[in-house]
């Protein structure tokens, strides 16, 4: 099999789509595919670390970070055909819909699209979409699909610390504050300042940012004098840190199925409108916390809901025991192996 990927990450997109084909692309590999990269050339694109990886790229230039079906879409098929085809494409970039996939239709034999929020029209042989949103294949008629979290795709490091990972009891000592790469400082801000509220400093907490937040004013004062902050700048053990926290604290995106995969109760806080759905969905089923979005959480009630999980051991092993069991980790290899046997 020859698969083609495309996807993006930035500074302003996030790296969640490029993580989660990275995972499904090492699962195709191992299987003996041969998976060759698309990506637009952007500031923090993350095309050195899909290379470091060792999987071709080929990129696309002369775009704005703007998304134009037509135009995106022609560039992808020129790089396509220009290989001798595929026999899958894989389409993870945010606006992807029918348009884009008739106009690069003729160019791969078969298409699996990566959906989120079932708001669009496509053309797909396959469509994924592996979030918690109970009664979502009602929006999907007609498709042939692959619904839920035990199709998520998650990197093979965190399935790796899956093995050791154990439902935590509920004591919170060490808290993971991550908010895609550290582009939001007014929530991470406030959060901080819940943090030193309830616990007066007195807990270690790891903060990971990306690097177009490092030496910004922000961050030096949020650090300054709190010695009790680990600053983590993209770090590649991210899988450890996560495996070390006994509270995660972010947006939702990709990181919340990792996070459950570990046992790690999430406390949810969107910085995005369309982050909003699946955070919501997965509060009502239990199996996180959701504070609502960044624009309407406060000092005050972030206060008090770490003050309420500081005191409730059961609330969080129970979102502990239940997170471990709706992600197990092997969706990347279920999603390969449904690529292989689509045709049998």
């Amino acid at each position: 099999m020859k698969a083609f990927i495309r996807t993006d990450a930035s500074n302003i997109i996030g790296s969640g789509h490029v993580t989660r084909s990275l995972a499904l692309a090492t699962a195709l590999k191992n299987n003996g595919a041969q998976v060759h990269f698309i990506c637009k050339e952007l500031e923090g694109d993350l095309i050195p670390f899909l290379t470091g990886r060792g999987f071709p790229v080929s990129s696309i230039t002369g775009c704005s970070e703007k998304f134009v079906a037509r135009e995106d879409a022609e560039k992808t098929a020129d790089i396509i055909n220009r290989d001798g085809g595929a026999h899958w494409l894989v389409i993870d970039i945010s606006g992807a819909n029918a348009e884009w996939e008739d106009l690069v239709r003729p160019c791969s034999g078969r298409i699996l699209s990566v959906d989120d929020l079932a708001l669009a029209k496509r053309n797909c042989d396959l469509l994924l979409n592996y979030h918690y949103l109970p009664g979502v294949e009602a929006k999907y008629g007609g498709y042939r699909t692959l619904l839920g979290p035990q199709y998520a795709l998650l990197r093979p490091e965190f399935i790796d610390a899956r093995k050791s990972a154990e439902s935590r009891i509920g004591d919170i000592r060490r808290i993971l504050v991550s908010f895609g790469g550290g582009s939001a400082p007014s929530v991470i801000a406030k959060t901080f300042t819940a943090i030193e509220t309830v616990w007066k400093g007195d807990i270690e907490t790891d903060l990971v940012i990306g690097p177009s937040a490092t030496g910004t004013s922000w961050i030096d004062e949020l650090t300054e004098k709190r010695e009790w902050i680990n600053l983590h700048i993209s770090p590649p053990d991210m899988a450890e840190l996560t495996t070390k926290a006994d509270l995660a604290i972010g947006a939702y995106g990709v990181s919340t199925m990792e996070r459950a995969l570990l046992g790690v109760p999430s406390l949810i806080i969107t910085i995005a409108k369309n982050q909003e759905i699946p955070a919501k969905a997965l509060a009502n089923g239990g199996y996180a916390i959701y504070s609502g979005p960044e624009e309407r959480v406060t000092m005050n009630n972030l206060s008090a809901t770490l003050r309420d999980l500081s005191e409730n051991r059961e609330l969080l092993a129970n979102f502990s025991d239940k997170g471990m069991k709706l992600v197990d980790g092997a969706g990347a290899c279920r999603v390969a192996l449904a690529m292989g046997d689509y045709d049998k």
